[in-house]
């Protein structure tokens, strides 16, 4: 059974005081055992944007953490004005219950929300 749990649309949290122009997403689809969180972020701005380094993650359950982490790029990614970068990560055997996924890539962070 495949099913799409949230749909995500695009945000901003800044989590620092520096000026980004990115733009995330988290969409998250159940299949089986799997919920695979996937994300996106686009730069909205006029400038090319460079970044060195992958997304780091936070799950969280009931509101308390339950898994963080990275998921590695392979290289430096320049993004040009409304271009996009997506990847995703994939939790394996996650109990029903209510979720918060983070993820946060040059200070900007995309959230979701799922129950099931």
């Amino acid at each position: 059974m495949c099913g799409l749990l949230m749909a995500g649309c695009f945000n901003r949290e800044r989590i620092d005081s520096s000026k980004s122009s990115l733009l995330g997403k988290v969409t998250i689809e159940r299949s089986g055992k799997n919920t695979e969180v996937n994300y996106t972020f686009l730069n909205e701005g006029s400038n090319k944007v460079g970044i060195i380094g992958g997304a780091s993650y936070k799950l969280y359950k009931n509101d308390r953490l339950l898994e963080e982490g990275a998921v590695p790029i392979k290289d430096y990614i320049d993004l040009k004005p409304e271009e996009t970068y997506a990847d995703k990560k994939v939790f394996i055997n996650l109990l029903p219950g209510t979720y918060r996924v983070e993820v946060r890539w040059d200070n900007t962070m995309a959230v979701g929300n799922f129950t099931f």
